[in-house]
């Protein structure tokens, strides 16, 4: 019996650095920070503890979290809610549910290392990138290395994201009809599911935990810990969904359309196109008013500066169009467009001007020529003939 004693305990032993090296553990946190997992009360992360399989970690206010995974790290910041789970082909799966959150990945023999958004998945070997994940949009951005990349909303074909490249995934454009069904549907849903049907829940989750009156929390409960169990035991996902919609306060700017710039203006999903001609009219008459005011005598006036910015304008968006497709410059969008717009606006107001001025410098000499020659034949002497 000893000698069985000794060999299970010389086993589990040897197992516990593999096993050790397949579970996430804390390497740095300054803040407050929890994890939960099903409806067991959230625990408070410390250094050196694990985050068992199947958990999601909720980070507060200014707080920084590390973990590692073998050789993967990841780390984020305030406000964020990360589930981590393995399981599948994937060596480990971590899924960002809302903020900022950092990814530095390893090669392994024990399969690649998978992100999972709402809006798209990623795989990865060696690599170094991040994710914004939103309530409504997710952004990914390779520093270093190749992410594999798969659209859940446009079909899931593989793209690879190399560094210094981005993906953003957001739900599909629902049309009218769409948008009515769901409200027509959200209307259907019986009063008390949700939020409302989950008071219950609150309290007698509030009052287990101590948190009701007279009640006392454990040292180890953080005041993170007391928020998300004052969801309830039986609503740690709706909870966690809930605390997602009230740190999402930072949104990602909005994506600029991957089309042309006269095709975003006039084309068929186009704004009014009465209402941007009014606009970019206006913006031209005023851009005139002020050339005009600076160049003085060689502009053409307000109304002529306008005009000339307005077709110089059309012609430096027309030019961005042709020599700088999406695909090609996407990563450094707009400023591309915003560049060649400008330079033909003001390219072809300033080469007016000088042609202008040209012009009426060769009129004005041989005006002078012609002047000059009338003068000097009235002073000569007059020819005689026989």
């Amino acid at each position: 019996m000893v000698l069985l004693r000794m060999l299970a305990l010389g086993g589990l032993l040897l197992a516990s650095p593999a096993l050790a090296a397949d579970e996430w553990r804390v390497e740095r946190v300054s803040g407050d920070a929890v994890s939960t997992k099903g409806g067991a009360d959230p625990e408070a992360l410390d250094v050196g503890s694990s985050v068992p399989d199947g958990a999601t970690v909720v980070s507060g206010s200014q707080t920084s979290v590390k973990l590692r995974h073998g050789g993967d790290v990841v780390s984020f910041g305030s406000n964020a809610i990360v589930e981590f789970r393995s399981g599948g082909a994937a060596r480990a799966t971590v899924e960002p549910r809302i903020g900022d959150v950092q990814f530095d990945t390893v090669e392994s023999d024990k399969g690649p290392f998978e992100v999972v958004t709402k809006w798209f998945s990623a795989d990865a070997q060696t690599a170094h990138f991040a994710v914004k994940a939103r309530k409504d949009v997710a952004l990914l951005d390779v520093d270093g290395g190749i992410v594999d990349l798969r659209d859940s909303q446009h079909g899931g074909d593989l793209i690879q994201v190399k560094a210094g490249g981005s993906f953003r995934g957001a739900p599909l454009v629902k049309d009218a009809a769409a948008k009515e069904a769901e409200a027509k549907a959200a209307g259907d849903k019986p009063k008390g599911a949700g939020a409302d049907g989950s008071d219950a829940d609150i309290d007698k989750a509030m009052n287990q935990l101590g948190g009701g009156k007279g009640g006392k929390l454990t040292k180890k409960q953080s005041e993170l810990a007391k928020k998300l169990a004052a969801r309830g035991g039986k609503a740690v996902k709706e909870g966690l969904d809930d605390l997602a919609d009230e740190y999402d306060d930072d949104p990602l700017p909005p994506e600029a359309p991957k089309i042309g710039l006269l095709a975003f203006l006039f084309g068929k999903d186009a704004p009014n196109t009465g209402i941007v001609l009014g606009v970019i009219g206006v913006v031209c008459i005023i851009l005139g008013k002020l050339t005009a005011a600076m160049l003085r005598g060689v502009s053409f006036g307000m109304f002529g500066n306008g005009l000339l910015l307005l077709v110089g304008a059309f012609l430096g968006a027309a030019l961005h169009d042709w020599a700088c497709p999406p695909d090609l410059v996407w990563a450094y969008e707009p400023t591309p467009g915003i560049v060649l717009t400008l330079l033909g606006a003001f390219g072809a107001l300033v080469g007016a001007c000088f042609l202008r001025r040209y012009i009426e410098d060769r009129m004005e000499r041989a005006s002078d020529a012609a002047t000059a020659a009338a003068r000097a034949s009235g002073r000569s002497a007059p020819r005689r003939f026989g």
